[in-house]
């Protein structure tokens, strides 16, 4: 049996007022006629024309306190590379693990997230610790599509370093900061597209940053982890505990050299909005599911808000969200389309 919800006629039993949505950030990523080195020393000349990104947020936006110390990012990009230089301020260098290919957050670490074709899937995910140690991945999805992490896969040909400023491990002591650089191929990226390799000026991908960070205390001359859950620290909010929202994740706009100006974000993305709020009423459907083994019959057993117009159209255990009026709709995989 098919069933079709009209969803304005549950909303003053789900949310009286509009939600209010912070725009994902914009960075304009200038071209460099000659790389930088790659050796974790981000003072080179060449990042001198680069600006730094405004300072990172707590994951969940401005519901929680700015974080305890700085942390800024910039980018460069030529036909090659995605440039990238992350400063950290930490007066306590730590870190643990030393093997590549394994799960670097247990330590505090920088991370990148890249969907260079805003479908959020198949994006990537890297990771790298005060140590050095890096790890690379490919998510098919995001998890609350049943998306599958592809551990086995290497971002080929990519070029990172780390700098220390102070002693790693050694709480006798305060330290200054680490910074990192790296450097992402566009080729591996843009992974069999032949069109269009080369020059992406002009061009646009969804990215985005984080760095996690844990409490630690002094314990007989080293840093003990705290048993307290770590700090998500990003570049462009993504309102919830959760990297793997792509449609929050922020934009890097490649800037040609005719000194065009950047983009906004309806330029980027004219749905851009529209998309959020879909993917967040197919979060509390995934977690409706999770909780019951099944799928809701109604729109009033959720509790997420949901805006006019928006329509839930149940077909036995395969359902979308329709949006009519301003022409896009999500499926039951986590698809968002435009017609």
């Amino acid at each position: 049996m098919k069933y079709i919800f009209l969803l304005a006629f549950f909303m003053p039993a789900i949310m009286a007022v509009a939600q209010h949505i912070t725009p994902p950030k914009i960075y304009r990523c200038e071209r460099t006629n000659v790389p930088p080195v790659i050796d974790g020393d981000i003072n080179d000349a060449q990042w001198e024309k680069a600006s730094f990104s405004a300072l990172f947020q707590d994951i969940e936006g401005n519901k929680k306190p700015a974080p305890e110390f700085d942390t800024r990012v910039k980018m460069l990009y030529d036909n090659e590379f995605l440039y990238i230089a992350a400063w950290m301020e930490e007066p306590h260098l730590c870190g643990w693990i030393e093997d590549d290919e394994t799960v670097i957050f247990y330590d505090n670490d920088f991370e990148i997230f890249l969907d260079y074709d805003n479908d959020g899937l198949n994006y990537r995910e890297w990771e790298i610790n005060t140590l050095g140690a890096a790890w690379d991945l490919m998510l098919t999805a995001p998890y609350r599509s049943g998306g599958i992490p592809l551990t086995a896969y290497d971002i080929k040909g990519i070029k990172y370093a780390v700098k220390t400023y102070g002693t790693v491990n050694d709480p006798s002591d305060t330290d200054s900061c680490w910074t990192v650089e790296v450097a992402i191929p566009v080729r591996t990226i843009l992974e069999g597209r032949t069109a269009r390799y080369g020059n992406i000026a002009g061009h646009s991908w969804r990215i985005n940053f984080s760095r996690v960070e844990w409490d630690y205390d002094v314990v007989d001359g080293g840093y003990k982890k705290r048993s307290t859950p770590e700090h998500n620290w990003v570049w462009s909010p993504q309102n919830t505990i959760n990297m793997h929202k792509p449609e929050y994740w922020g934009w890097v706009y490649f800037a040609p050299e005719d000194g065009s100006s950047t983009p906004g974000i309806h330029d980027l993305d004219v749905l851009w909005q529209e998309r959020i709020q879909l993917c967040d009423i197919y979060g509390a459907i995934h977690s409706f599911r999770k909780k019951e083994k099944t799928i809701p019959e109604r729109p009033d057993q959720l509790k997420v808000y949901i805006p006019e117009d928006v329509e839930y159209i149940r077909e036995g255990s395969i359902y979308r969200l329709e949006w009519k009026d301003r022409g896009c709709m999500l499926d039951h995989t986590g698809r968002f389309f435009r017609y």
